[in-house]
């Protein structure tokens, strides 16, 4: 999972908003500039991280974008922290996700000083995880977690700001981060790179591709940033094929003779499987062989549009 998924979100959503929390603190980036706070939850599959966001003040006619930067406590340590399980564990326990999240925002709450807390936007944004589960359970974890923060914390917050997020959108959040990052929007802007996210629960794909491309307009995001600057975007999410999800679908299916025991005292400390021929077949439904096609609706015969050689750079992460 890309740790910093949501900067570009907070950033194009806040960089020309007065109404920010701002500081001038000596332990921040620049003693001599002000900074808004804000703050980001990624509830991914696996875990929920929270991010405490100083960005710095900009007049609204610049064109140039700020340098998003992770708060810092009293001891210069960055203002970010990882919890266990993730969000969609409490699918059979809703309740328990607004004490669950309180006890992570509450760390910003500390850090945040008080007078600020009323204009610091705060976002818990859901992805894959949440995805594999209904709507309805979506919709009692979410009510849970506006309910908790609402009657816990003073932060400013819309119920829009706590949702699920597509695997499209997160997939451009992605493409977004990575070239921000790279210092690409610049003006006039560098060559974008490609991204691949593999995170617990899904695998995104995202790349930037030339107007004219024959693309599914489905899997087409247009991103313009500062007003200038326009980048058509391919994007393509995979729910089911992150590192853990693709693991334990791999595990429903591949019987081990000594799964779940310990091989001490053992001579051998290999596994046995029931057969090979069952391991290919479990396999053959996570890896695809490539087809060459135009467009199709079945999995293994995506449409993707076709790239030249000096616009496939990218970047990939995963899980661990």
């Amino acid at each position: 999972m890309l740790c910093c998924f949501f900067v570009l979100y907070l950033l194009l959503t806040f960089i020309y908003t007065p109404s920010v929390a701002y500081v001038a603190d000596s332990h921040r980036a620049s003693s001599q500039a002000a900074y808004r706070y804000a703050i980001i939850v990624d509830a991914g599959s696996s875990g929920s991280r929270l991010f405490v966001y100083c960005i710095p003040l900009i007049e609204s006619t610049t064109r140039s974008l700020p340098s998003v930067t992770l708060c810092t406590d009293d001891k210069g340590e960055p203002l970010t922290k990882k919890v266990n399980p993730g969000l969609s564990s409490f699918s059979s326990d809703p309740s328990s996700s607004g004490v669950y999240i309180s006890s992570l925002v509450s760390i910003a709450a500390k850090h945040i000083p008080k007078k600020y807390h009323s204009v610091t936007p705060i976002y818990i944004l859901a992805t894959a995880g949440m995805r594999l589960l209904s709507e309805s359970q979506q919709s009692d974890i979410w009510n849970a977690v506006r309910e908790a923060i609402k009657n816990d914390f003073d932060f400013k917050f819309e119920e829009s700001w706590m949702q699920t997020v597509s695997g499209y959108y997160e997939a451009l959040y992605g493409w977004i981060t990575v070239n921000y990052l790279l210092d690409n929007f610049v003006d006039p802007p560098k060559p974008s790179v490609g991204m691949l996210d593999m995170g617990g629960a899904s695998m995104q794909i995202a790349y930037e591709v030339p107007s004219e491309a024959q693309v599914l307009e489905d899997h087409i995001m247009r991103f313009t940033i500062g007003g200038k600057n326009t980048y058509n975007v391919y994007v393509m999410t995979f729910l089911g094929y992150g590192t853990h999800a693709a693991k334990s679908s791999l595990c429903l299916d591949v019987k081990v003779v000594s799964c779940g025991h310990s091989t001490r005292g053992l001579n051998s400390v290999s596994a046995i499987f029931v057969g090979k021929a069952l391991v290919i077949l479990v396999l053959s439904r996570l890896i695809f062989i490539t087809l060459t096609c135009q467009v199709s609706s079945a999995y293994q015969l995506l449409f993707k549009p076709v790239l030249e050689s000096d616009l496939l750079r990218s970047h990939v992460f995963s899980e661990h």
